[in-house]
């Protein structure tokens, strides 16, 4: 009898460790789902242009310095056991639990960084909270993947397990290579970067179709096949297909090349104003040697500033994937010409922004390199948005 109830003990304590890994994936449910509705409100933010206020530049305050820190602890203790949580699983389920523990307790410490990162009292802006959300969400979920494998033994089959694992080390990676970008400053000029990026990315592009001159009239009719049908009608039929094939469907007709070449030059006003921001970012924060003697220097009205700019340059950004998108032959000149005036709305915003930093209580004032370069592109801008618009007007009086 003894010999029984020990061995229906020993049955239950083994029924509850196979069951634990169902809790830990609950858990890592409800943090994956946490860390997607804090990433959806720094969306929500940015859309409405209500953002949170930046409270440092380059200085990283204490409590930011911590939350990376467990951001970095947590990404090494899941990193090293998600291996062997792996190998274990396959020899023997029941000494997984322990393991799990600790895969759940990684996933909390980067949890608990992206909590402390998000707060308001963090001084944390858009750019921070999104880089370091990212990465986070990426490590608990390739985690909970790995962990409902092995609940639904997908994972012993062939080569899953370590693909898992392998999806697992991928994501942790990111954060032990120090990939993610540190604090406010970083952040804002990797989410610049990656903006003139896209821009040389579209002038490239487009210049190499410009460059291919106007597709003919003869072109185009060629592949257009007319047959005369039974009622003595005749028929014709556009052959795009073929067209595309042949890469005419992808340049400019004649009429179409100088709004081409006119909008291209938008983009490199896009581009200028990006990187002016650049610049006037570190202008503005020159003085930070200190987040102490910077905050005595009038740090949150430079900041305010900052954070201003930063977003106004986020929607010339956006705007030129926009308008990049509207460039592609056959231009539609209607939403083309839409897309011009908002994404000039943008660059002057962002030009009058800079222009008028001297105004913020008389605390900021930038280099005069920098005040002479948003000159030219507040210049330039106003020319090419006249080319622009002149060029559109011409190709609806060819059409």
């Amino acid at each position: 009898m003894a010999e029984k109830t020990a061995s229906n003990s020993s049955h239950e304590s083994l029924l509850s460790a196979l069951q634990e890994p169902q809790e830990i994936a609950n858990a890592l449910v409800r943090l994956a789902a946490s860390l997607k509705a804090m990433a959806s409100s720094t969306a929500s933010a940015v859309s409405t242009g209500n953002s949170p206020p930046i409270t440092y530049y380059r200085s990283l305050p204490p409590v930011v310095s911590q939350a990376y820190d467990l951001l970095q602890q947590g990404a090494a203790l899941v990193h090293g056991t998600s291996t062997k949580y792996t190998l274990v699983g396959k020899i023997d389920r029941s000494d997984q639990p322990n393991l799990a523990q600790d895969l759940l307790q990684g996933c909390q410490l980067i949890g608990t960084a992206c909590i402390i990162c998000h707060e308001p009292a963090s001084g944390c802006g858009v750019s921070a909270r999104s880089h370091i959300l990212q990465a986070a969400r990426a490590i608990v979920n390739t985690t909970l993947q790995l962990v409902l494998s092995f609940i639904d033994e997908s994972a012993l089959e062939e080569n899953v397990g370590a693909q898992k694992t392998g999806a697992v080390w991928s994501s942790c990676d990111v954060v032990l290579s120090k990939t993610v970008p540190l604090g406010n400053r970083n952040a804002i000029r990797r989410d610049l970067f990656t903006y003139i990026m896209e821009c040389n990315e579209t002038m490239t592009e487009f210049q190499d179709l410009i460059d291919l001159g106007p597709s003919s009239a003869e072109e185009v009719s060629a592949n257009n096949h007319s047959e005369t049908n039974e009622h003595g009608i005749v028929e014709v039929e556009d052959d795009g297909w073929d067209a595309f094939l042949q890469g005419q469907d992808s340049q400019f007709t004649m009429d179409e090349l100088p709004v081409a070449v006119a909008s291209l030059a938008l983009v490199k006003c896009s581009r200028g104003s990006l990187n002016v921001t650049l610049q006037a970012c570190e202008a503005a924060a020159r003085d930070e040697t200190s987040l102490a003697e910077f905050q005595e220097q009038g740090c949150q009205d430079r900041c305010d500033w900052i954070c201003q700019l930063v977003e106004k340059a986020r929607a010339v950004g956006d705007g030129m994937t926009d308008l990049g998108a509207c460039m592609y032959p056959p231009l539609n000149l209607d939403e083309l010409l839409a897309q011009i005036e908002r994404q000039t709305t943008c660059i002057e915003t962002v030009v009058l922004h800079i222009l008028d930093a001297s105004l913020v209580h008389g605390i900021l004032e930038l280099p005069d390199d920098v005040t002479e370069l948003v000159s030219k592109v507040q210049s330039a801008l106003a020319t090419r948005q006249r080319e622009a618009l002149e060029a559109i007007v011409q190709a609806k009086a060819y059409r």
